[in-house]
């Protein structure tokens, strides 16, 4: 498909009868933000693999109506599925975060609550926006797929038997003898099936906290001298996985 095409994350049932129906919100998007027009083409994409290319055909108000052209199947996405756990920062951090992790391919953002995270609301509405973020930085870079914001919950939850064909890491500043490079250069990373990176808030994990996470299978790492920000470990983290994995660089 033409790569200029503006891009669309919609429902598996928007598709139907050789079209897709747009809902208000979609159509509000076409029409009055990007300004498209009858007869131009875009993109659309169901989060389950289907991309197609749509000539808009309708433009009223009450939904954008587009004829499908021509559909191509994905395949699933390449493993290891690649997931971050991290504290709960500040809201605006937090959307930056996910906004950037998303653009750097991460498929599953787990965010939790520890004893030196920020306390704050994680009601349905920050789960929406979060998820608005994920899919609007999804289609900006060009995403089959759209990560899976989880919602958040105590760390203790990540407490559990190591999974088969699964790697865990737990970034932590006091882990002096095992640094992140070393792990990932010793590891079949192909040969996961997932990938785990945790990162605690801004003061840290407690030991005690750091010490039931190694019991339950993950590996403490750390990623070296400098204390960095949450947002600043999370992308730099990413990005040194995605190296390792031939996907970035």
């Amino acid at each position: 498909m033409t790569k200029k095409l503006r891009r669309f994350f919609v429902l598996p049932e928007q598709a139907r009868e050789g079209r897709i129906f747009f809902n208000p919100e979609e159509t509000i998007r076409i029409r009055n933000v990007l300004r498209l027009r009858q007869g131009d083409m875009v993109a659309v994409l169901d989060n389950r693999g289907m991309e197609r290319e749509v000539e808009l055909a309708s433009l009223s108000k009450g939904g954008a109506i587009g004829s499908i052209l021509k559909e191509t199947r994905h395949g699933a996405p390449s493993s290891p599925r690649l997931g971050l756990a991290l504290a709960l920062p500040a809201p605006p951090r937090m959307d930056w975060i996910v906004q950037k992790s998303t653009e750097l391919g991460l498929d599953e953002i787990l965010p939790f609550t520890s004893r030196r995270s920020v306390r704050l609301s994680t009601g349905k509405n920050r789960m929406d926006r979060w998820k608005k973020v994920a899919k609007e930085a999804s289609e900006q870079s060009r995403r089959v797929y759209i990560p899976d914001v989880k919602e958040a919950v105590p760390f203790s939850s990540f407490f559990k038997s190591q999974e088969e064909g699964s790697l865990k890491i737990l970034l932590w500043e006091k882990e002096k003898d095992r640094s992140l490079r070393s792990v990932l250069e010793n590891t079949d990373l192909r040969g996961l099936h997932s990938l785990l990176a945790a990162i605690g808030p801004e003061g840290g994990f407690e030991d005690e906290e750091a010490e039931n996470a190694r019991n339950a299978g993950f590996l403490p790492v750390g990623l070296g001298q400098e204390i960095l920000r949450v947002e600043t470990a999370a992308l730099a983290v990413l990005s040194v996985i995605q190296y390792s994995l031939g996907r970035l660089g």
